[in-house]
């Protein structure tokens, strides 16, 4: 196994991840704030 490679892959994995943490952050709070508006 290439270690560049797989540092490329962990880095990838890692970048997949967080935009889909974001994005379910981002979903979460619309859906709260659409639920009780102020």
């Amino acid at each position: 196994m290439n270690p560049m490679f797989h540092r490329h892959l962990v880095l990838a994995y890692t970048f997949t991840w967080a935009i889909q943490l974001a994005y379910f952050a981002y979903v979460g709070l619309k859906w709260k704030s659409s639920r009780n508006p102020k």
